[in-house]
């Protein structure tokens, strides 16, 4: 099976926090993403009750994001933002898709 491109990142954060983990995730999407080569997109998620974040970042390819991954900035950013929130990092690869019938 090959790698995915599709990296999810969970992180669980206590709810009086949440603001701070989205305003600081955003920022280094911004500053360490958005212009690298490879990427493709980003979306970041909040659930209701404000104790969980989602980011997908979807690069071109499994190298790019397997680049990213091992980047000393990424590692940076990650030690930086543990003290907010806890981390569950996952790769996933696209199992299916569904979609309204035309």
């Amino acid at each position: 099976m090959p790698e995915s491109p599709i990296l999810i990142d969970l992180w669980t954060v206590e709810a009086e926090r949440q603001e701070e983990l989205l305003d600081a995730i955003s920022a280094n999407v911004e500053r360490l993403l958005v212009h690298r080569p490879g990427f493709v997109s980003a979306d970041l998620f909040q659930s209701a009750n404000r104790d969980m974040v989602l980011l997908k970042v979807t690069m071109r390819t499994a190298h790019d994001r397997q680049e990213l991954t091992d980047s000393p900035e990424l590692e940076a950013v990650y030690r930086d933002l543990r003290h907010l929130a806890r981390s569950h990092t996952h790769i996933y690869r696209l199992a299916r898709t569904f979609s309204p019938e035309p």
